[in-house]
């Protein structure tokens, strides 16, 4: 059953290639050593969260990474430079590195919500092998530079309101959608047990004004007409369902377009308690 609903997505996931975001995705360049174009960051939100996803081009490997997000202003050490090691969010790599990462993070962790304007700062550890010698370098995603002595970027991202499902009813998730790869896609929040169904559209996201399905209550998806079936999975004892997607090898059709996904479960007498999950927009890489 796993591989059947494994092929499912995978058809799913070649047919959402033209899906919109429904806030505008921010992306930013990552240079190390001031000048070396590395990678790049991209910003999305839900309801509630904020996603961030890295990737580092090859032969680059990301070993550590430092994430502020926040009112501001940026921490800073006692000589008044920008201090990434006293950054909020912090994640190690070591020992292989990873060229891609993606992360949710909770508005309530920052301090702000949906409409605000957040100060942003990405700095990372990167390393390359080039005849069996590896460089190191530190990178910042581009933005507005420090200033001074010190080289670095930050930059603003407007938090959009989408008013759509909250990833306190179900909270959907994906690992990053690099193509040729098999991925989970993820729910927790389920009832254990209970089976959840997972949902993609080609059309951007409509919050709260998508098709209504009755078997379910009369919910009003955010996912904008017409909406596919791409298959089921049943919560563990916890609450978690997974569905592992086979993410479409890449071409020009594929790489670097967006999908919208969203996972319901039909809960109460004739569906009238049933519940959806936040709307995720994410890119295949």
């Amino acid at each position: 059953m796993r591989f059947l609903l494994a092929a499912a997505v995978s058809v799913a996931l070649v047919s959402a290639v033209e899906a919109q975001s429904p806030c505008a995705p921010y992306s930013a360049t990552i240079y190390a050593g001031q000048t070396n174009e590395v990678g790049s960051v991209t910003l999305t939100n839900t309801t509630d969260h904020l996603r961030v996803d890295v990737a580092i081009n090859a032969p680059w490997l990301m070993h550590e990474m430092h994430l502020y997000v926040g009112p501001g202003p940026l921490p800073t050490n006692s000589g008044g430079n920008v201090a990434p090691g006293q950054f909020p969010f912090q994640w190690n790599f070591n020992p292989n590195g990873t060229q891609l990462f993606s992360t949710t993070i909770p508005f309530s962790q920052f301090g702000l919500t949906c409409g605000d304007t957040a100060l942003v700062a990405v700095h990372v550890d990167v390393c390359r092998w080039v005849n069996q010698v590896q460089t190191c370098e530190t990178g910042w995603a581009f933005g507005t530079p420090f200033g001074g002595a010190q080289w670095g970027w930050s930059f603003d991202y407007d938090i959009c309101c989408t008013g759509c499902g909250s990833s306190s009813d179900l909270n959907l998730s994906t690992q990053p959608l690099q193509t040729g790869t098999n991925v989970d896609v993820t729910v927790d929040n389920a009832d254990p047990f209970e089976t959840v169904w997972f949902i993609y559209s080609c059309k951007p996201v409509v919050c709260d004004a998508g098709p209504s399905i009755a078997s379910l209550g009369g919910l009003r998806l955010d996912l904008g007409a017409p909406v596919h079936l791409v298959g089921s999975a049943v919560a563990d004892v916890n609450g978690v369902a997974v569905l592992n997607a086979a993410v479409p090898p890449a071409t020009a059709v594929t790489v670097g377009k967006w999908t919208n996904l969203q996972a319901v479960a039909n809960r109460g007498a004739g569906g009238q308690d049933s519940v959806k999950s936040n709307p995720l927009t994410t890119q295949i890489l």
